[in-house]
């Protein structure tokens, strides 16, 4: 007997039958009837695969008491018989070119399969909201928005969008919810939620508090010196704190000033290894230079050739405690990478 072979949602195919499929449920909504509203048409999904890809499943209203109850949001299943057709139509909620649909003869089984995503978010980016690069065809899937205008700092929160699409008035791109699909999830419980992805560029340095630390050799925690004027490092359970003999090693900590493609700016504090791909020197070996020449007050000029000289791409981390509740607008970075070549100027 031939074993029926487990599908991933890259492998749909238009025209064809599923034969099988293991997911997870990640988001569920009714569909009204269009000359009816009071009436439900079809119960709309959005199934995740173990490779993260998404894909949105129809459940006709001839078939909603036999599967509408079984597909629980946040369970996984294997499905079986399914048919693969074009994913069109204004409740379009994802890219993929497929939507699956609910036969007589689909089959339901609920698993406990943990290699899938529990979540199986992808966000879209706010400059690709108001530039119309967004396609108005379907929904965006998830969109994080950070709120910091309240009168109480300390209720700010980061709100994401699901289901939302766009639309153009008086000439500017808004988004707006969709009839029963959108949905809204305050302060959600995923990685993601605190980590976003940024096109700008370096315009200028703040270097009032220094553009290095003296660090830990050990574990690249800061280091201070105590009563004898011996380096130790401030991490406990390093061995340069318990000892009190950290070894000194300086390493980059720059606060840049940079601006966005809607020319708001933000300080972007950005360390060691992010800095040092692009200038080849370590933090030592610029401050031994300026030293011998006896201008170590100076900043480097490695670090201001930064400045106007190159758009970057950058993953930001929003800390709860300083980003939000204090409204600080001084961003650790995570990860750097060139977003376009280096202008001529």
């Amino acid at each position: 007997m031939a074993i029926t072979p487990i599908l991933t949602i890259n492998q749909l195919d238009q025209g064809v039958r599923l034969t099988q499929m293991n997911v997870r449920v990640i988001h569920k909504w009714t569909r009204p009837d269009i000359k009816d509203k009071t009436k439900t048409d079809a119960i709309e999904l959005l199934l995740v695969d173990t490779e993260n890809n998404i894909v949105q499943a129809t459940i006709r209203r001839q078939l909603i008491s036999f599967f509408a109850s079984k597909m629980v949001v946040g369970k996984t299943y294997n499905i079986r018989n399914l048919t693969v057709g074009n994913n069109t139509g204004l409740d379009r909620a994802t890219p993929n070119p497929c939507r699956i649909r609910f036969e007589f003869s689909s089959k339901v089984q609920e698993t406990s399969d943990t290699s899938i995503p529990v979540h199986g978010y992808w966000f879209a980016k706010f400059e690709d909201i108001i530039n119309g690069i967004i396609p108005t065809t379907h929904y965006i899937v998830e969109l994080p928005v950070m709120i910091f205008e309240q009168p109480n700092p300390n209720q700010s929160k980061i709100i994401m969008m699901q289901c939302v699409e766009t639309k153009k008035f008086e000439g500017q791109w808004r988004i707006q919810t969709t009839y029963n699909a959108s949905a809204f999830q305050i302060n959600p419980d995923i990685p993601e939620a605190g980590f976003y992805y940024t096109h700008a560029k370096i315009v200028d340095l703040d270097c009032t508090a220094g553009w290095y630390y003296d660090s830990c050799k050990l574990c690249w925690a800061k280091i201070t010196k105590n009563d004898k004027g011996r380096w130790k490092c401030t991490r406990d359970g390093c061995d340069g704190n318990s000892s009190g003999l950290a070894t000194r090693v300086p390493r980059f900590q720059v606060k840049f000033l940079v601006s966005d493609l809607m020319d708001d700016e933000a300080e972007f504090v950005i360390f060691d290894s992010q800095i040092t791909q692009f200038i080849k020197h370590t933090a030592a070996e610029l401050l031994a230079k300026l030293e011998k020449d006896g201008d170590q007050d100076s900043i480097p000029r490695e670090l201001e050739a930064f400045i106007d000289k190159w758009s970057f791409v950058f993953k930001i981390e929003i800390h709860n405690k300083y980003n939000v509740c204090n409204r600080s607008h001084s961003y650790t970075v995570l990860l750097v990478r060139v977003g376009r070549t280096p202008s001529k100027k």
